[in-house]
């Protein structure tokens, strides 16, 4: 990122808390923010998101979070009705039924690596998200999804199958059967 002097800029690994720490504790106003970023345009918020980004990521590196697993048949049934459909579906990309927001099969970039990276094997896993149901207003598609792990050459990774009821807050781990 051009422009930030020595000591401010952004840094990923161990090194982001550590930036982060010191950028927390100088408490830097908008007018210094802008001072000391003459050719990058930014406000204190998207700063604080890139940020929180970085401490996310280094912090996943170290110990990656585990979230509780639940089954299928545990689940509510509108969670299991929207599974069988896109398990019967091949989990195909879909756009839904028109005027009405309902995704399927969209890529998910796991950009925080909030969900695993590599499989049990190494290989890097792609992730795509399915909604659940249809938002009840009009600007959005609704918090639940359904996140699916892929393989390079695109097939399902059933050991990588999250659910998350807020919009990527929390996830559960789906065991199918």
């Amino acid at each position: 990122m051009g422009g930030w002097t020595a000591g401010v800029g952004i840094k990923a690994g161990a090194e982001g808390a550590k930036v982060a720490i010191r950028w927390a504790s100088k408490k830097l106003t908008t007018r210094t923010l802008k001072l000391r970023n003459t050719q990058n345009k930014i406000t204190i918020q998207q700063y604080e998101y890139k940020i929180t980004k970085y401490i996310t990521r280094s912090t996943n590196r170290v110990a990656k979070p585990k979230y509780p697993k639940q089954s299928l048949s545990q689940m509510p049934q509108h969670v299991r009705a929207r599974y069988e459909e896109r398990v019967a579906s091949n989990w195909k990309r879909s756009k839904g039924v028109p005027d009405k927001k309902l995704e399927a099969g969209r890529k998910w970039k796991n950009d925080i690596a909030q969900l695993p990276t590599r499989d049990t094997k190494g290989n890097p896993i792609f992730y795509k998200e399915h909604d659940i149901s249809i938002a009840s207003s009009q600007s959005g598609r609704g918090a639940e999804r359904i996140v699916v792990g892929h393989s390079q050459d695109g097939n399902v990774l059933y050991d990588y199958i999250y659910y998350t009821p807020n919009h990527y807050n929390d996830f559960i781990h789906l065991i199918p059967k």
